[in-house]
């Protein structure tokens, strides 16, 4: 019976204090929010001990919790802020801060390069956007087709300062931004 009902209808048992309704909810969700909080936490334990706490909240909140929308989405977010506190007790333990540094934080730090790489990419494209037509078109000749000055000079019939006046200057105006993006890459590393 209760496999049936939908989570809105096992949130209004469970304020009623119906346990049946909550292992019903747990056993529909567990398993899901368990691999997640394992995935980013790497550990069995650490990731049903989070699972359980978010639980334990549920049920001792039950009569004073309005879960407004999905609550599929309310307890992943749940679950997410326990990892986070999770993280934050492992950091002040030395043998489990042993753990974080060896399987943690090299996955973590490999997401964050990559999105800082995408940002990067996304904040370079965008101040080439920016630049007049004819400085485009010279930055792109030389950065994405590899030509060099005397070829970009030929196919775009200018002069071949003017194409290197016009590539000091879109290097000049891109230099901050990537040396802001190259600290934060080294910062990871440290």
């Amino acid at each position: 019976m209760y496999t049936e009902l939908t989570d809105i209808e096992l949130l209004e048992r469970i304020k009623c204090d119906d346990i049946p309704a909550f292992e019903a909810l747990y056993h529909r969700m567990w398993e899901k929010l368990f691999l997640f909080a394992q995935s980013r936490l790497k550990s069995k334990a650490d990731a049903e001990d989070v699972v359980q706490q978010v639980f334990m909240n549920i049920w001792e909140q039950r009569s004073v919790k309005n879960i407004t929308g999905s609550l599929s989405s309310y307890l992943f977010t749940a679950v997410r802020y326990e990892v986070i506190d999770q993280l934050a007790a492992m950091l002040k333990d030395q043998q489990k801060l042993v753990h974080v540094e060896a399987h943690i934080l090299p996955g973590f730090n490999q997401t964050l390069e990559n999105l800082l790489a995408k940002e990067m990419d996304k904040e370079i494209s965008e101040h080439i956007q920016h630049m007049p037509e004819q400085m485009q078109r010279i930055f792109r000749l030389s950065r994405e087709e590899q030509l060099s000055p005397k070829e970009i000079a030929k196919t775009l019939a200018i002069t071949e300062k003017t194409v290197r006046n016009q590539l000091s200057i879109a290097v000049s105006n891109l230099r901050p931004l990537v040396k802001e993006s190259l600290v934060l890459l080294l910062i990871l590393h440290s």
